[in-house]
């Protein structure tokens, strides 16, 4: 499921208060510049387990040709943390 860019926004904003209130970050540009920036990563990790997940499913589907008896969720769970592994991606 991919989030609404209103939630990443709620997020990266929440993520930059938090650090900054803490003060964990010392800033050398504004708030918004840093939090458009996480949000920016944020997007592009959501982008990156969609193409991991499109990929998982994929290899899933060639798998479980004539195997019924499988759970195609699990198959598709299996293949998609063994990519993310083997790529260094956490999920």
């Amino acid at each position: 499921m991919r989030p609404k860019a209103a939630q990443v926004q709620a997020l990266a904003h929440a993520i930059v208060l938090g650090l900054s209130k803490r003060e964990l970050i010392k800033p050398k540009v504004d708030l918004v510049t840093i939090q458009q920036r996480i949000a920016e990563l944020l997007y592009r990790n959501f982008e990156e387990e969609a193409a991991l997940e499109r990929e998982a499913e994929e290899m899933a589907e060639q798998h479980l040709r004539g195997r019924e008896n499988l759970d195609r969720r699990k198959v598709v769970l299996g293949i998609k943390e063994r990519l993310a592994r083997e790529r260094g991606f956490v999920l």
